[in-house]
């Protein structure tokens, strides 16, 4: 064996080696096994000679992978015990990367490659002259093995989980503790705040009991006041969301108080420092008094930075309680050294609180705020007054008259403010107002240095619209004498007479307007250059808000289409219909984006192009069904108003443009994608997919105009174009739907996708082999029911593990677990809601390719069938009604003999409308199909009624699929239990 520790470096003795790996595998012999390591000439590359010199020999002789890879993490172990050089830990970190490829099925396996990783990073940065360089890497390792963990708790026994999860937390509170000691949390405070919360991600899968010994292993030796400042720096540098900075700072004071029972016996070290900190997670709580009590007590230190650190938090404990003069007067008390407090404690609110203008003087800004008030005031007065018109019928003004009758329903009466130009910019504009206050009232005390220009950008915006109201469509002009309008009004147009016109285009306006805040704060956070994820995770309920109100107004417009336009479809490809469909894609591709620069810190140009894009067509989509430049079944009539919103969009597109220029350097990201396989690339291609699909929308919507505007022929783009652009790009969405959450971050080994995939593709082809021998041929249906099914299986096998593995772990009953679990990570499992909604909307889709219609003619006593069901025209009779005259034909529906059900489609003439017709359909659903009736034309002398009957199948899990979609996005954005029972708690 002598020869063997003394071998060179270039001439390495293999037959040694071997030995070595034998010697390896025996507990008994490990101190020879670390001599010869403590000897050796490593490196990090030996591992791979070492897999193709001395264990492929074994292989071929019987050797298993995981017999090899146990020896590798053996030798692993042993490196890191006698790490005395760079080599021992690169040579550990290099078997655990062998680890995985040889043995890649096995947990246990698993996790000792990552605590490899981990350790052997640690140890790097330890022995290495610049551990800095190391320590954005090794914050990702110490993630990837608590990742790893909470990945594989539902597969391991209760005693390894106890030694992984001591290990884990172990290593990531040496990390920690070591970047505070070198004051490096400054630079790596948003590495700091991931590693934070995904340990806080796992310990919710732990059982308290278990978690408490846990926490206390991220306090290495006895320096506590080290975790507790960690804890401060990263909730108040990185966490300004309410959820974790409450989490943090909860968890922190409790530790704290536990540190301050226990000194009066035993007095820990850097006691002191823990007053300051205290006082510190008191403000985050909103404790305002406490803070400054427990801060004043820390004044009397002899340390002067740590004096200085109390007297900042005072000063901020009277920013937050509105009393910016009296911190004014603190803050010059440590302004001359405020560079080194910055420096040491990593207190970015003082920067802002002493350069800050409208941080210490906000009643600089109070002027716009008030004109904002104002503002608001009117719209909402103008639109109540509006409103009050239309119900007394005052038909002196214009706008009530055109709008509106005598014999208008009352609920209908309601509808006429958005019924016209006038009153739908006048409504437009009082939702603005009505953000604009509640974004106000809930940001009073927090993210001050953004909110002035915030409310610029709210006060450009609500200016334009008040211009426009004011000086061109004004809905309280008289009536001009001598014009052609009945005395009782003309009424409300007779398609927008159903119930869902009340809802869905109030819908739309919440969404469209609502996209304003998060762009508002795109602009704010580029001007102050404040481009972290503050500004994504303040505007996180501000995005899925509009999003969903602007899903819901969709979903409410195919409905309209289907029960009112009477062509038996939910989407027509019609131009505003496009226009509400633009901002909603790309809302959806931003909601997806931001996640990676929440977790990664990447796409910080691509999330601020995003919300800019989405916000543009927002107004775009306005300009596009107010100009009448595009003949729309949803168009106003054609104004003057199309010049200015182009106009105003050209602005937006301008000032955007330029803002991100200026700021294009402070936009790059850190980061970069590591690997195709990782579900940042995942998410990626998402976006690309959501872009392509809006490119292609917005093409076939506007080149009609384009071809008017270039050749002087106007061409129509219908269905056929959208249906085969859409189609195939709708279908790889979904696959990547389902993919994404079946990837790892940063990379996603072959042996996780084979484990992950299996399932959900094996599902997938079945069902379309299924398919197949039913005869099924066609191509799109086939891919459709295989896609759902794989993104279906995927999703309950994501939720089955999480359930599992808390089932197992706290002793939870299933519907405990389950809730939780998703209780902890709403916006985790309100996504898969949501995916979930989406595949029942897909499953609606995939009918239309089985709908079957007829045109029949019929006279009363005649029948005819179509698809197993009889239908027989009964009767036909009318009804005069306050506004309209209807014809009604009563249609009896057989199936097998069986009376199914009745029918009454109507033919209306509405009176208040010049007797303009119009046709009421008459649905009969079930389930799995939809028998849907209309009355083309009735011939009142031969007695005859044209027909159209259509069976629709699956359309009602379109509406399913819309309510599932509702329910995740609310799970999404409401605060957990959690969290509420942990404010209620520290109150």
């Amino acid at each position: 064996m002598g020869s063997v520790y003394n071998q060179p470096t270039r001439a390495i003795n293999w037959d040694g080696w071997s030995h070595i790996v034998d010697v390896a595998q025996d507990p008994k012999r490990r101190d020879a096994v670390e001599k010869f390591l403590a000897q050796a000439d490593l490196s990090g590359e030996i591992p791979a000679a070492l897999d193709e010199k001395v264990l492929a020999p074994r292989r071929s002789a019987g050797a298993t992978g995981e017999q090899c890879a146990y020896i590798l993490c053996n030798l692993g172990f042993a490196a890191l015990a006698v790490a005395a050089s760079k080599g021992s830990a690169e040579f550990a970190m290099g078997c655990g990367r062998l680890v995985e490829q040889l043995a890649p099925n096995s947990p246990d396996l698993a996790l000792r490659r990552h605590f490899l990783s981990a350790k052997g990073g640690l140890a790097v940065a330890t022995l290495t002259d610049q551990p800095h360089l190391l320590w954005d890497n090794l914050a990702e390792r110490c993630a990837t093995y608590l990742r790893a963990l909470d990945y594989h708790l539902e597969t391991l026994p209760s005693e390894s989980v106890e030694s992984h999860a001591t290990a884990a937390y172990s290593i990531t509170g040496q990390f920690l503790s070591r970047l505070l000691k070198n004051r490096a949390v400054k630079h790596y405070a948003y590495e700091v705040s991931q590693l934070i919360e995904v340990a806080l991600g796992l310990a919710s899968r732990l059982p308290s009991t278990f978690v408490s010994r846990m926490w206390t292993t991220l306090m290495p030796g006895t320096d506590a006041g080290v975790f507790f400042r960690l804890i401060g720096a990263a909730a108040e540098c990185s966490l300004q969301i309410d959820k974790h900075s409450l989490d943090h700072a909860g968890r922190g004071l409790t530790y704290i108080d536990e540190i301050l029972a226990q000194s009066a016996v035993q007095p820990a070290p850097d006691f002191e420092f823990t007053l300051p900190i205290r006082a510190e997670l008191l403000l985050l709580l909103g404790r305002h008094a406490e803070a400054s009590e427990q801060a004043a007590s820390a004044e009397s230190s002899s340390d002067p930075s740590l004096r200085e650190y109390a007297i900042a938090i005072k000063a901020r404990c009277h920013l937050k309680a509105g009393n910016p003069q009296l911190a004014a007067q603190f803050l010059a008390e440590v302004t001359p050294t405020t560079d080194q407090a910055l420096e040491r404690w990593r207190a970015t609110w003082m920067r802002d609180s002493t350069d800050g203008y409208w941080t210490i003087q906000p009643d600089a800004f109070s002027p716009l705020e008030d004109s904002q008030l104002i503002w608001r005031l009117l719209a909402v007065a103008a639109a109540v007054v509006l409103v009050h018109e239309i119900m007394v019928s005052n038909f002196s003004l214009e706008y009530v008259a055109r709008y509106s009758s005598a014999a208008t329903p009352t609920m209908y009466k309601f509808a006429g403010l958005w019924a016209g130009m006038e009153g739908s910019l006048l409504f437009w504009l009082t939702i603005l107002g009505g953000y604009v206050f509640l974004l106000n009232y809930l940001n009073r005390n927090k993210n001050r240095s953004l909110m002035p220009v915030v409310n610029i950008v709210f006060g450009i915006v609500m200016l334009f619209f008040f211009v426009l109201v004011v000086f061109f469509e004004n809905p309280f002009t008289p009536l001009p004498r001598g014009a052609l309008i009945q005395s009782a009004g003309m009424g409300l147009n007779p398609l927008l007479q159903h119930p869902v016109m009340l809802i869905h285009p109030p819908m739309l306006y919440l969404g469209y307007v609502g996209f304003v805040v998060p762009f508002a704060f795109a602009v704010a956070a580029l001007v102050t250059r404040r481009l972290d994820a503050t500004w994504i995770r303040s505007t996180r309920r501000w995005t899925l808000v509009p999003w969903l109100f602007l899903a819901v107004g969709i979903i409410l417009g195919g409905r309209w289409a289907y029960v009112e336009l009477g062509w038996g479809g939910y989407w027509a490809w019609d131009p505003v219909e496009n226009a509400s469909l633009l901002p909603w894609l790309t809302g959806t591709a931003y909601l997806h984006s931001v996640i990676i620069q929440e977790k990664k810190n990447m796409l910080r140009l691509w999330n601020v192009i995003l919300i800019m894009t989405t916000f543009v067509l927002t107004i775009f989509g306005t300009y596009l069904t107010r100009s009448g430049i595009l003949s729309s079944v949803h168009a106003f009539a054609a104004t003057d108003l199309g010049i200015w919103f182009f106009g105003f969009v050209v602005f937006i597109i301008i000032s955007c443009v330029v803002l991100i220029f200026l700021r294009r350097e402070d936009l790059t990201s850190q980061n970069r994608l590591e690997s195709f396989t990782s579900r940042e690339s995942g998410f990626l291609f998402n976006n690309m997919i959501f872009l392509a699909l809006t490119m292609a929308i917005l093409w076939g919507t506007m080149f009609p105009l384009l071809s008017e505007a270039v050749r002087g022929i106007k061409i129509t783009v219908g269905s056929p174009y959208f249906d085969k652009i859409t189609t195939p790009m709708g279908l790889l969405l979904l696959l990547m739907v389902g993919v994404g959450p079946l990837l790892a971050w940063r990379r996603t080994s072959n042996a996780t996708m084979i484990r992950n995939f299996i399932w959900p593709v094996g599902m997938g082809l079945a069902v379309i082999a299924v398919a197949m021998l039913f005869g099924i041929m066609r191509i799109y249906p086939l891919l459709t029911m295989g896609l759902v099914v794989f993104v279906a299986v995927g999703i309950f096998m994501e939720v089955f593990r999480g359930v599992r593995a808390r089932r197992r772990i706290a002793g939870e009953s299933t519907l405990t677990a389950f809730r939780n679990m998703v209780d902890r990570n709403r916006s985790r499992y309100g996504g898969y809601i949501v995916h979930l909604g989406i595949l029942f909307m897909f499953v609606g889709f995939l009918g239309k390719a089985f709908s079957v219609e007829q045109d029949l003619s019929l006279k009363v006593g005649g029948s005819a069938n179509l698809k197993g069901y009889t239908f027989t025209l009964d009767r036909q009779y009318t009804e005069v009604r306050p506004n309209h005259t209807a014809f009604i034909v009563d249609v009896s529906v057989t199936r097998n003999d069986k009376h199914v059900t009745i029918l009454r489609p109507e033919k209306r003439i509405y009176t208040d409308q010049n007797d303009q017709p119009n046709s009421e359909v008459a649905i009969y659903s079930r389930p799995l199909e939809d028998l849907y009736i209309l009355v083309g034309g009735i011939d009142t002398e031969s007695g005859s009624v044209v027909l159209k009957i259509m069976v629709n199948p699956l359309v009602q899990m379109i509406w399913l699929g819309g309510m599932i979609l509702i329910i995740g996005t609310i799970v999404a954005i409401l605060p957990s239990w959690t969290d509420r029972k942990l404010r209620e708690k520290l109150a």
